[in-house]
């Protein structure tokens, strides 16, 4: 259930109930439809949070590979130097 509004002195004017009862009345179908949409993208959401992920893996693992290949390059140029 959505939360209704009440008359409250916080309110800068004074509403009748009759108002609020129509204002509450109006809300509570869109809330509805705002969960049912919910319940929709949460799935998606979930596939998109993996597939971030996926993704993250594939980068360290070629970030990992980069450098050890940098690194293999480098120690072999400084081991040539001294045999020249």
């Amino acid at each position: 259930m959505v939360e209704t509004i009440s008359r409250t002195k916080d309110w800068p004017f004074n509403p009748t109930d009759k108002y609020i009862k129509r204002f509450n009345t109006h809300i509570e179908p869109i809330h509805q439809h705002i969960k049912c949409l919910d319940k929709k993208i949460e799935p998606k959401d979930k596939n998109l949070e993996a597939f971030t992920d996926q993704i993250k893996q594939i980068y360290q693992a070629i970030d990992t590979k980069t450098w050890k290949i940098i690194g293999a390059i480098g120690l072999i140029v400084l081991l040539g130097k001294p045999i020249e």
